[in-house]
């Protein structure tokens, strides 16, 4: 696929396009809590989501600032097998929508998101979930960007974000080491050795085990 990924997936199914009037509210309410972050630092981030309308499916750019970037994250699909992913679905989405995320660079991805039930999303909710670091050169204060956000039928809008640089509080650190240390179990339940590959369970989640 692509020739502009299939036209937005035909707007995510014969959705209207229109550009938003600055005297217009727009139903949808995207947001995103206020971010601090320190260099170093990880941070996982929700997109929220609430609407006095039904809408099926949505298209956005989310934009970082120079000084964080996505982080790429590993699991297990429906048959165990390991894949990485940028950003996971969230509440508002029901199964049977589909979620298409483009990695365009290590500051901005391409969310799709449709259905072809034309299933309306769930409000309030979430639209979404992704993990962002941060390193010395973010600024003390900064913006994430979700650009060109649009729901089928609606209306273009950006939204954007403060970021605070943060102080490190270690932590993090901590918690990493805490779970570098933690125990790991075979899908049987049974204490496995943390050498060799295989899926196994850590403090209660599925991981592939490389090493």
């Amino acid at each position: 696929m692509n020739i502009a990924k299939l036209g937005l997936m035909l707007m995510m199914l014969v959705g209207g396009v229109s550009f938003a009037n600055a005297q217009e509210e727009n139903p949808e309410k995207v947001s995103i809590d206020p971010v601090t972050i320190a260099a170093g630092d990880e941070m996982e981030l929700t997109i929220n989501y609430e609407s006095s309308v039904e809408r099926s499916g949505f298209q956005m750019n989310i934009l970082l600032p120079d000084g964080l970037t996505f982080v790429k994250q590993e699991g297990l699909d429906e048959d165990e097998e390991p894949i990485t992913f940028y950003a996971t679905k969230g509440t508002s989405l029901k199964a049977s929508h589909v979620f298409d995320v483009t990695y365009k660079s290590a500051n901005e991805l391409l969310i799709i998101v449709y259905n072809m039930d034309i299933k309306s999303l769930k409000s309030p909710g979430s639209l979404l979930s992704f993990k962002v670091k941060a390193d010395e050169t973010l600024a003390e204060a900064s913006q994430i960007v979700l650009k060109d956000v649009m729901f089928n039928g609606g209306q273009y809008f950006d939204v954007k974000v403060d970021v605070t640089k943060g102080t490190s509080t270690g932590i993090n650190e901590a918690k990493a080491e805490e779970a570098d240390n933690a125990p790991v179990f075979n899908l049987g339940g049974q204490r496995a050795s943390k050498n060799g590959k295989a899926i196994v369970v850590k403090k209660g989640k599925k991981y592939v085990q490389a090493r």
